[in-house]
């Protein structure tokens, strides 16, 4: 326990710093949840939303000392990176599905033909 009246004063006053700052963490974590819940649904809208809240909140909690920038900037980084990978892989399911109603309407032009002769 703290002896002199300063070490209690700085007591009371880490612990309402403390309380604050988990509030702030638990408040930027659940906004990454909410991210990567976006990014597991494959809803691309809503997690470039949910995205655009994040980022001020992270650094939010930078000027406030809660979390290093080097941290705030890998989660960020991170998160687009996966929200970019969304566009790809809905590329690539659009891209199959057109190939192979090509190639599908390839085989129904070739039974007709060899139906007529």
């Amino acid at each position: 326990m703290a002896n002199t009246k300063s070490a209690k004063k700085e007591l009371r006053a880490s612990a309402k710093k403390n309380e604050v700052n988990s509030m702030r963490k638990g408040r930027i974590r659940t906004f990454v949840k909410k991210v990567e819940t976006a990014i597991k649904d494959s809803n691309r809208n809503s997690a470039l939303e949910a995205f655009k809240a994040l980022e001020p909140e992270l650094m939010r909690g930078v000027t406030k000392k809660v979390f290093k920038l080097n941290t705030a900037a890998r989660k960020l980084g991170r998160l687009a990176t996966s929200i970019k990978k969304i566009d790809e892989t809905k590329a690539k399911k659009v891209e199959a599905k057109k190939t192979t109603k090509k190639v599908a309407t390839k085989k129904k032009t070739t039974a007709k033909k060899a139906a007529k002769k």
